[in-house]
């Protein structure tokens, strides 16, 4: 469970998402709203990227005062991933893993599924918007997370891509880790969902 308390982001001293008490309980949340509404903002908050006032806390881990821990139990996929451009595939994965204590045969089989296979030697910086969309979804499922966050997973994916990630999605679902997804592309997300929220006027609601 992950539970949010108190909860207010500000920009410039305003208010872009404010949450007295919200728990995401449920294996698959999907997180609606307009563009600007606020929902990279809830996700990084929860991935422990940038600050906020009140509290998140993942089984009892706080992102703020168990920062290590929690960190351990969830993980993140980015909407515009960025890395180092000098790195490469491979020397990231084995980073991650190491980080997350990660398998790294599972790794490897991700990096294949993905067909990222071919361009383990080749430095990130040389990534189209695509590959670097799925090197972040790749380092999302490394390690032994119970619960992953994907801001728009589905953008710069193609088809068989989408299928893929929709499938791992469910798989993942099915060994007992639950999901923050937000999304535009509806018809590309093969999946159905347990909870609906819809962030919007700088609040968060069930739908």
């Amino acid at each position: 469970m992950i539970r949010i308390a108190d909860y207010k982001k500000q920009y410039n001293g305003r208010t872009i998402l404010e949450i007295p008490t919200l728990q995401f309980d449920q294996p698959r949340n999907w997180i609606k709203g307009n563009n600007g509404a606020g929902k990279s903002t809830l996700f990084k908050s929860m991935a422990g990227i940038i600050p906020f006032d009140g509290t998140i806390e993942c089984d009892e881990k706080s992102v703020k005062y168990d920062p290590v821990e929690y960190r351990m139990k969830v993980n993140y996929s980015d909407p515009d991933p960025s890395f180092p451009s000098f790195i490469t595939l491979r020397d990231l994965i084995s980073f991650v893993c190491k980080s997350k204590k990660g398998d790294r045969s599972k790794a490897e089989k991700l990096m294949v599924d993905f067909e990222m296979k071919p361009f383990a030697k080749q430095s990130i910086g040389t990534f189209s918007s695509g590959m670097l969309k799925k090197t972040s979804l790749i380092c999302s499922f490394i390690g032994n997370p119970v619960w992953i966050i994907l801001d728009e997973p589905f953008s710069s994916l193609d088809h068989d891509s989408s299928m893929l990630l929709s499938s791992i999605i469910m798989q993942k679902c099915a060994e007992g880790i639950c999901f923050c997804v937000s999304s535009h592309i509806e018809a590309d997300m093969h999946l159905s969902f347990t909870s609906i929220y819809h962030v919007q006027n700088g609040k968060i609601e069930p739908q």
